[in-house]
């Protein structure tokens, strides 16, 4: 079994098929050190690992009853999926998207099933009998 049929099986089991049916959509991600990285979701690994593109980061003010205050501006950024606490997405087409990833994943995972699946041996049963004369 190769890497990504691991990760494959690894995020089937888990809500990650979900945060990889959002990519292409602008997220807001907030991390468990207080900051948000809002940007557009360019990939999702088994891990939760998220790639962003045009992104912003922000971190939460006290001073200004916790508004955000922007922190830098990237052309592209990692997230590790370890840092993640939560995912906040706009969801006007997000059931279309995950359907669409859904089906992917089973028949991935119909296929890796039906392979593994072994037809029984048929048995001639004219030879396997002894014959007495």
């Amino acid at each position: 079994m190769n890497r990504q049929s691991k990760e494959t099986a690894l995020s089937c089991k888990t809500l990650i098929c979900f945060l990889q049916s959002l990519v292409g959509q602008n997220v807001i991600i907030e991390l468990k050190d207080d900051k948000r990285v809002s940007g557009l979701l360019e990939e999702v690994d088994a891990f939760m690992n998220c790639t962003l593109i045009r992104v912003t980061v922000s971190k939460e003010d006290k001073v200004l009853d916790g508004d955000f205050k922007e922190i830098s501006k990237h052309e592209s950024l990692f997230v590790k999926g370890t840092k993640i606490r939560f995912v906040e997405y706009d969801d006007q087409d997000e059931i279309q998207g995950m359907e669409r990833v859904l089906k992917q994943y089973q028949s991935e995972h119909e296929s890796r099933i039906n392979c593994s699946k072994r037809q029984p041996k048929k048995r001639d049963l004219y030879n396997n009998k002894r014959h007495k004369t």
